[in-house]
């Protein structure tokens, strides 16, 4: 389907705030309940003023945040009512959760392991009351990947004045901390929309970390993958007590898939250009991610390509649309320039644009209404769409088949042959049945008349035994008397 055929909108323009000046970065940007009055808001993590912010008609909350937000989500903690959500916020390496707009409560990232040469180091300089031979100790830990040691030891290795950095910071205590990269949640024993959820947090340094949502201590921690990647887009799907798998989107270009009962992921796919942006697709549970050059590819669960396919720009963005009365999930793929284009695979159903290249896209129900589009540019304008109650994507949908399956599956010669004895069998069935038949007969004909001449030449008439053999061969067979 050609951009030129949608001529109909399916989406109502319902607001457009350019003086709102927000500063959103992707998966910072939700419609909940906030208050737990089934009243939905629109909360905002915003970067360039260090706030969380709610919004319903207008500003409803506004908190200031002590360090610069880089993800967002929102789950139930407990089954009281009225059911509110907690939101929580990931500032460096603190989660900061808060509920009714209240401060509620903060985890923070455990401390990583040390290396043991760099943790000699330190010590032994922090015993000496004067600084000298420290280009030996330097050597020692240079021979490290930096991406192994701490902030301290790393900021070491790149300053020109190592004497008076040593000196400033020998006596402090030395703490490997990881921030928070990226967020998702994970529903933990039951599919229904305000069911407990745990969040699913990933580090800089490549852990995973699965927290309870009533007590928020650590579930669960494993690592992405075996090689060194730093997670930065995140995704679920499943039950935390059943099955669960998780997809994690790392900057070296991997995706990686944690599944149950895992210490670490495993590597799927590599890609050569950098990931912008990643969805699972619920029901068929396939991974569609952007790169950035103008790639949307879909994959399976291995790490199969299903399909790729070139966009019209670049793309900034993806947020899975579900649309519950049709029984659709659409995939809204932002894209620079103002377009956003809805895709059901790899088939354009529809479009949309904004004024500006959108920074963040989410889908949900805002107030009252359910199936509610807001999207965050760049430049700090947020935009309000409303899918009609009467679009239809259904109409415009075609054949939505993988191109792999399109292919005929090549079969084993046991299995083709079996096909093509089955398909004469029903081609000339009837004639099968009279020559046997006629077999048949002619068989017991022959057995009757080789028993006459039996007792034709008996002499004294005494009692014979008579046995019969068949020896079957393919489609002849022999009997013998």
């Amino acid at each position: 389907m050609s951009i030129g055929e949608l001529n109909v909108s399916r989406w109502l323009e319902a607001h457009c705030n350019r003086n709102s000046q927000l500063s959103v970065l992707p998966r910072s940007l939700l419609l909940i309940d906030v208050m737990g009055d089934d009243d939905y808001q629109l909360v905002v993590a915003d970067l360039f003023q260090n706030r969380l912010r709610a919004f319903k008609r207008n500003l409803t909350s506004d908190i200031v945040l002590c360090d610069l937000p880089n993800s967002l989500i929102a789950f139930y903690t407990n089954h009281l009512e009225p059911r509110v959500p907690a939101v929580a916020v990931a500032c460096g390496q603190d989660l900061f959760i808060f509920k009714n707009s209240k401060p509620f409560f903060k985890f923070r990232i455990p401390s990583s392991t040390i290396l043991p040469v760099e943790a000699s180091f330190w010590e032994k300089l922090g015993n000496n009351s004067v600084v000298s031979g420290i280009n030996i100790g330097i050597e020692e830990i240079n021979s490290t990947s930096l991406t192994l040691l701490t902030g301290r030891s790393q900021e070491l290795m790149c300053t020109t004045s190592q004497e008076s950095f040593i000196k400033r910071y020998r006596y402090k205590p030395l703490v490997k901390e990881s921030s928070i990269t990226c967020m998702c949640t994970i529903k933990k024993s039951s599919y229904d929309k305000k069911a407990l959820s745990c969040p699913v947090l990933a580090t800089e340094s490549g852990n995973i970390y699965f927290l309870d949502p009533q007590t928020l201590a650590i579930l669960q921690q494993a690592n992405t993958c075996s090689r060194t990647s730093t997670p930065f887009v995140i995704s679920s799907i499943g039950l935390f007590d059943v099955e669960y798998k998780i997809v994690i989107g790392c900057r070296e270009g991997y995706i990686c898939i944690l599944m149950r009962g895992w210490l670490e992921g495993k590597l799927i796919i590599e890609f050569l250009h950098d990931i912008v942006d990643l969805v699972i697709v619920p029901g068929d549970n396939f991974i569609v991610v952007a790169t950035s050059q103008k790639t949307l590819s879909c994959f399976t669960k291995r790490g199969q390509n299903l399909w790729s396919i070139k966009t019209a720009s670049q793309v900034v963005c993806l947020c899975l649309v579900p649309i519950c009365h049709l029984n659709v999930n659409l995939i809204a793929v932002g894209l620079r320039g103002g377009t956003i284009q809805l895709y059901h695979g790899r088939v354009v159903v529809d479009y949309t644009t904004v004024p500006e290249t959108p920074s963040t896209i989410t889908f949900g129900q805002l107030g009252q209404e359910e199936n509610v589009m807001v999207v965050v540019t760049l430049a700090g304008t947020v935009t309000y769409k409303i899918l009609k109650r009467t679009a239809d994507f259904n109409v415009r949908f075609k054949e939505n088949v993988p191109l792999l399956q399109c292919k005929p599956i090549p079969l084993p010669k046991r299995s083709k042959l079996f096909l093509e004895q089955s398909l004469r069998e029903r081609n000339i069935a009837t004639d099968m049945h009279q020559f046997f038949q006629q077999d048949l007969m002619r068989l017991r004909l022959k057995n009757a008349s080789e028993l006459v001449n039996c007792i034709e030449n008996l002499e004294n008439k005494e009692e014979f035994k008579i046995e019969a053999k068949i020896c079957i061969r393919a489609s002849a067979f022999m009997d013998t008397l």
